[in-house]
């Protein structure tokens, strides 16, 4: 009944996108600077679509609705409504992207696809810093001494955990999983 599904990617036109993933996947872009690729999405209005099987064509929330406990397994199926717990994005970035820091339940975890010499990105602030001092920083527009900066090449893994501030580097192909905090082992 189960077979491994595909969908098609949902793409996000940012002014900081590139063409790389057409360049390293060969994939068929709708636009040029595409920031962002929804590979995994079950979001309201970005809902992913199966591209493959016999299930071609059916928006994924219409699957788990079919069959919750098939689709989310067991621990994840409660008195509705359904939520898939992750969502998978491509980022290709061509230019710093702006320094972030998510609400409680944002888990991320970041897989560098492609780097070039030199790549770089944000997890966290660097050790010691004081709340005073991040927070003139902020007013001041000059956060960037405080940002705990990690050299990143192909194949690394980063966790970004809920509440860590962080920021993609230019020039990086990242794959992107949010998790959702009630996914996450405790």
């Amino acid at each position: 009944m189960y077979y491994p599904l595909m969908f098609d990617p949902i793409y996000k036109h940012m002014t900081w996108g590139g063409e790389r993933l057409n360049k390293l996947f060969g994939r068929a872009l709708p636009f040029r600077q595409v920031g962002e690729s929804w590979d995994i999405s079950c979001r309201p209005n970005d809902m992913g679509k199966v591209k493959n099987g016999r299930s071609y064509g059916t928006a994924f929330d219409q699957l788990i609705g079919i069959n919750p406990e098939g689709y989310l397994g067991k621990a994840l199926v409660s008195p509705g409504p359904f939520h898939f717990p992750l969502f998978v994005k491509l980022i290709d970035a061509n230019d710093d992207l702006s320094v972030q820091v998510h609400p409680i339940q944002k888990n991320e975890i970041w897989y560098v696809i492609h780097a070039t010499e030199g790549a770089r990105i944000n997890a966290g602030l660097v050790p010691g810093v004081r709340k005073e001092d991040f927070a003139a920083a902020i007013h001041s527009g000059n956060v960037e001494k405080y940002l705990n900066f990690i050299s990143v090449k192909a194949g690394d893994v980063i966790n970004i955990a809920a509440g860590t501030v962080h920021a993609l580097g230019a020039y990086e192909i990242v794959g992107k999983t949010r998790l959702l905090k009630s996914f996450v082992p405790a």
